[in-house]
């Protein structure tokens, strides 16, 4: 893909926004995905601007690439990630005050697949301390870099994701304890990594393999004298030990698709869903494309047809048709296209007889 201007003015604006809270003597950090637990609410006694535009009350402005990710503020320093070239993300470091760049890493990340129009391939908000900032990029996964001269510190290999309906990555990584974790449910390797800041080490992961594709952070929940990470994904809000990994609890409340971040207040957790059926995404999405034949069934063909140039992995295939494809005709049809698209001890939302709106699904929930 080309360098957009349209995303760096968006990425552009959003830096400038924050800056103008960071600059003054110094305010907190913002150090990750919405800020501190994700909760997007700023606790610093500085007032918030509650104007701005391209120019006005802009403190200083700096030309990025393409992105949809956000800036972040650790200890004085301004940290956002660009794509700067067709096969090129950009990590750049700038001084929160004045908006003097401080440096730049350029990082060649190969063939990327086609994304949708909405979404960048530097659609990651970095997370940073006062040492490291962390970055995630789909072909290169997680990085440490020096938060003072951006060298190299470590690097955490993870799968490429794969997408079928072409949305995209969207995750970043956030920070917990002396933990970055980092959740990435995908059509393929839907996982959780948690590595140690430090050195990069896997300290733990859990294989989501009962995860359809979900875009929410982990969050940290504290309550009766413990501390979960809670994670939001496929019909299930799921609270793990931070330390091992393991999952403690987990709540049946929500639906297909998550794409939104819980949030934490004292010790009750809210999340929103808005979500339509499995059969009716598939339908609607692949079925009644331009390369679909419009029967209300699926196969193979008709899948990587939709997918278009990008080979569909055959583990997809293999997962999806080997649970789904009861009759073994090939095709997937009614009551199989919710076998196969989700996993058979976590489904949820409107099963395949939904159809159109009766299949969409919207809710606000509190989990205590």
């Amino acid at each position: 893909m080309g360098v957009q201007s349209n995303g760096a003015t968006r990425l552009a604006l959003a830096a400038l926004a924050i800056l103008l809270v960071a600059a003054p003597a110094r305010g907190d950090d913002w150090p990750q995905f919405r800020g501190p637990n994700c909760a997007g609410v700023a606790a610093s006694a500085h007032p918030l601007p509650t104007t701005f535009s391209a120019t006005h009350n802009v403190r200083w402005s700096a030309k990025l690439g393409d992105g949809i990710g956000s800036p972040v503020v650790a200890a004085g320093r301004v940290f956002v990630a660009a794509v700067t070239g067709e096969q090129t993300v950009s990590v750049l470091a700038f001084a929160a005050a004045t908006g003097q760049p401080l440096w730049r890493r350029d990082f060649a990340t190969g063939p990327l697949a086609e994304i949708h129009k909405t979404n960048s391939h530097a659609s990651t908000t970095p997370a940073a301390d006062a040492e490291r900032v962390y970055c995630y990029f789909s072909t290169l996964g997680l990085m440490a870099l020096d938060a003072a001269t951006g060298r190299d510190v470590w690097r955490y290999a993870m799968p490429t994701p794969f997408f079928v309906f072409k949305w995209g990555p969207g995750m970043s990584p956030v920070l917990c304890g002396d933990l970055v974790v980092m959740c990435q449910d995908d059509d393929l390797f839907p996982a959780i990594h948690a590595v140690e800041k430090a050195t990069g080490r896997l300290r733990w992961r859990d294989d989501r393999l009962d995860m359809a594709v979900n875009y929410s952070h982990p969050v940290v929940c504290r309550a009766g004298g413990r501390e979960d990470l809670v994670v939001a994904g496929t019909g299930l809000l799921v609270g793990y030990d931070p330390a091992t990994g393991r999952r403690r609890w987990h709540a049946r409340v929500l639906l297909r698709n998550t794409k939104t971040t819980p949030v934490v207040v004292d010790d009750v957790i809210y999340v929103s869903a808005q979500s339509g059926g499995i059969a009716n995404q598939w339908i609607v999405s692949v079925d009644r494309a331009p390369t679909g034949n419009q029967d209300n069934k699926l196969d193979r063909a008709e899948i990587q047809a939709f997918v278009g140039a990008q080979q569909v992995p055959a583990a997809f295939f293999e997962r999806t048709f080997g649970r789904g494809d009861v009759n073994r005709d090939g095709f997937l049809e009614g009551r199989e296209l919710d076998l196969a698209f989700l996993h058979p001890d976590n489904f949820a939302g409107a099963d395949y007889t939904a159809r159109g709106e009766n299949a969409a699904e919207q809710m606000i929930v509190a989990v205590r």
